[in-house]
Order: C-alpha cells, then structure tokens, then sequence
C-alpha cells in the first residue's frame, strides 16, 4: 500500500509489492514462516481497519451460504455521460495547437461474486474471495475505448483460539483503462490498458491487552501497454508498527516503513529510489459524537542514479468524523504525502489534499453522499512547457464536487443517482481542464 494516503488510509495495514525474480523466495518465506506459526499455537485473524479491533459473527439468515461460508453474486447496469472522457484542455495552447475534448454516453454492465468466511474468536481458518467486472460500452468511441476490466481479490487466514496474534496471506490482479491515480491519468493517460498485480503478508501480535505489533511486506507491479512499458515498475515494502491503547479513549502508535520502487526497463528519465518512513500518531475519540486520527513523521527519499533528487520531507495523515446523530456522519480527511511522478523528467511530487462528505440517511428508503476535494500536485522540478514555450515548476490545483441520491428498494437492491464536477487549474495549459459526468445506476448485492 501506499505511504500516507488519505482515500484508503492504508498507513495502517501493510504493502502490497514484491518485484517479479523475487516471488519464489518469497512465497517460499511466508509458507515457512506459516507453519512455524501454525504448529506453535499462535492464533490468527483477519487484520481490521480498526488499530483494536471488535468482531461479532454475521448470522443473517437471509444471506446466501454453503454451510458457513457466505457468497455474494451481485450485479449493476450502469449509464454515464462523460464530456470530457480524455480530460483533454478544451483550448488553443501558446503554439497554436489544441486538443478538442471528447464526450460520449458509456453503459456499463458490473458483474460481482464474493466468497466470504470470516474467522471468529477461537476459529482456525477463514478466507474471502472477490470477483468485480466491468463491461464498458461506448456509443460514439466504441471501437477505440470499448474494454471489460476484471478485478480479483483473494486472502487466506490462519489462526487459533487465544486471539493473540494473527497472519493473513493475499493478494490480487486487476486488468483496467481506469487510471486509480491522477497523475497516471495526466500524464500517461486517463485510459491506458494497466495490469496490477499485488501481494500482501501481514502478521498482527497482542503482546498484551492494550498493546499491537505489526510485521508485514507486500508488493505492487504495474505493467502499461504498449507504448507505454517505459512505466512498468514494482513497489515493495516492509513496514513494521507498534500501537498502545492507554484508555478507552486514546491509543497511541509509531510506524516504520521501508519501501524499493523499481523500473522494469532502464531509463534515463525514470529513476528507481528507496524511501524510508517514520509516522508517530494518536487516535482518539473526544466525546461520543466525535473521533479522530492524526499521524505526522518523516518521509526520506534516495534515488540511485538521480542522487540531486533525493529529499527528505514532513508527511502526515489527519481523519476526523462527527456523527450528531445516527442518520447524520461528516468526515474530514487530509494529507500531505511524497509521490512518484511520470510527468516529464520529474521523478517525485509533493501531494496535499483535504476532504470533506457528508452521508445523509432521508427517511427510511433514501440517503444522500455529498463531497468537496481540494488536491495540491507540486511537481518541484523546473522543466519545459512545450505547449507555453517556458520552463517552469509545474503546480496543480485539482477541486471536484459530487452529489449522490441513493435509494434502497430493498435490502439487496439500490438505485443511484450521482453527478460529479471536476477542475484541474494548471501553470501547463495542457494541464487545464474541467470534467462533468452524471450516472444513473442500479444494482443487486446478496
């Protein structure tokens, strides 16, 4: 996972990248590792989003089971307009040349099927498996866009009945035109063909009651299509944390994570890199309705060939919610975090960004999602503007607005309404542009 980012806060759980000559070994590693653990009666199970987590089985009876395994077919049809599917700037550059923008209608078909057996207190084993896809269909631009992307996402679970420790195995595989990054969408392009490939070893320890260690390593491999190979990297990381809960309401944590970014093709532009994280934190819960998160550390940069490059900057990662009532819940996210770049010779950015939503329930059948983003990109590095003629430091403002109605028909059926506004000021023209899409959809989950 990512160092400090503030959509998934995954500072919390550990990485997902591995480079592709080291899989054996490691595969070989974690199977050892496994059956020392097993066999020595140390229990296991699944690491939660919560640093002290609380379970309770799910017993619902209307769900669908093989014994105690739950599955969850699912499906959605979805229809969007995009006015802007490329996010090209809809203007004339500096040198006379312009790029125009596309807009289409897109309807999508989204098949889904989950696997879940979850590992309570005292249990063994337990494992989930995940199947999402996209059936993309573009009016207008069908032959060039048309594409089904696949996701797969699967983790095995061990443990025993202490409930001290914890170890879980995964990994997934993604197949997509739908960039996860705003600067893989800018720069590369917002619909490229990537395949990721990810894997994840996570092993939680309860020393005592109120303390957690954490040990893990992951991997990340992205490969881009043709001609855009040049990109094709793989991310590891090896993280370690330590959390103690001094009451009920305040724990404290400190992290440590290593991470190796490596390109796949040499290149004179792309530089591979390590980095090293240090974040210390609290978490608290300051009266009944409201909660919080603040982690701030260090983040250190080192480029092996680019030495000029390396740097040493602040990171942090802030999550706050408030929830007067229980149809009502506002949530504040922010950060500021060090990110690799493919725009032009740059080989870092600096990242910060603040949300705010705000989930509504109206009534017994309707919700409303409300959001507001603000995103900084500083790209740090002076480079040629080719579009402007000038070189300069390139600096971005991203601000995007949505608004969703949601209807519960029933438990197992919904339906969505949801219109989202995105802007992208920029100091490179090409960088300009503004994004409206609105979608209707309406979906199935057992």
């Amino acid at each position: 996972m990512k160092s400090v980012d503030i959509n998934s806060q995954s500072w919390r759980f550990f990485p997902k990248k591995i480079v592709t000559e080291g899989r054996l070994f490691f595969l070989a590693g974690v199977s050892l590792f496994l059956i020392i653990l097993v066999f020595s009666s140390i229990s296991f199970s699944f690491p939660q989003f919560e640093i002290f987590p609380k379970r309770k089985l799910d017993v619902d009876p209307r769900k669908f089971r093989l014994g105690r395994v739950q599955l969850h077919p699912g499906f959605a049809i979805e229809s969007k307009y995009d006015d802007n599917i490329l996010l090209q700037a809809d203007k004339t550059f500096a040198d006379g040349t312009s790029e125009g923008k596309e807009e289409d209608f897109i309807f999508t078909n989204k098949p889904s099927l989950g696997l879940d057996l979850e590992r309570t207190r005292g249990e063994m084993f337990g494992f989930n498996l995940d199947y999402k896809g996209e059936d993309e269909h573009f009016v207008n631009l069908g032959d060039s866009q048309n594409v089904f992307n696949h996701n797969i996402t699967g983790n095995l679970n061990f443990g025993g009945a202490g409930g001290q420790s914890d170890i879980t195995v995964g990994g997934s595989y993604d197949k997509s035109r739908n960039a996860r990054t705003f600067d893989t969408q800018t720069n590369i392009g917002r619909r490229v063909n990537i395949e990721t490939f990810t894997g994840v070893f996570d092993l939680i320890y309860f020393p005592f009651k109120n303390f957690r260690l954490q040990l893990g390593t992951d991997f990340e491999e992205e490969r881009f299509a043709e001609p855009n190979q040049r990109f094709d990297s793989v991310l590891y990381n090896f993280s370690g944390s330590i959390f103690w809960k001094k009451t009920s309401l305040i724990a404290y944590g400190v992290s440590y994570k290593h991470s190796r970014y490596d390109y796949r093709l040499t290149s004179t532009q792309l530089d591979d890199s390590d980095t090293d994280q240090v974040l210390l934190g609290v978490e608290w819960k300051a009266t009944p309705y409201i909660e919080g998160e603040l982690f701030v550390g260090l983040n250190s940069k080192k480029f092996d060939t680019f030495s000029s490059e390396d740097s040493q900057n602040l990171v942090f990662v802030m999550d706050l919610e408030y929830q007067p009532v229980e149809r009502t819940r506002f949530t504040l996210r922010g950060g500021r975090e060090i990110r690799n770049s493919t725009f032009s010779n740059v080989q870092f950015l600096i990242y910060y960004g603040i949300e705010l939503t705000l989930a509504q329930e109206l009534g017994k059948k309707f919700r409303a999602e409300i959001m507001g983003q603000y995103e900084n990109f500083d790209f740090r590095k002076p480079v040629l503007d080719i579009q402007g003629g000038v070189v300069r430091i390139r600096v971005d403002n991203r601000v995007e607005a949505s608004l969703a109605l949601v209807y519960k028909i029933q438990d197992w059926l919904e339906a969505k309404a949801k219109y989202t506004y995105t802007q992208n000021i920029s100091n490179f023209d090409k960088g300009d542009f503004i994004n409206n899409v609105g979608l209707l959809e309406i979906s199935a989950q057992y």
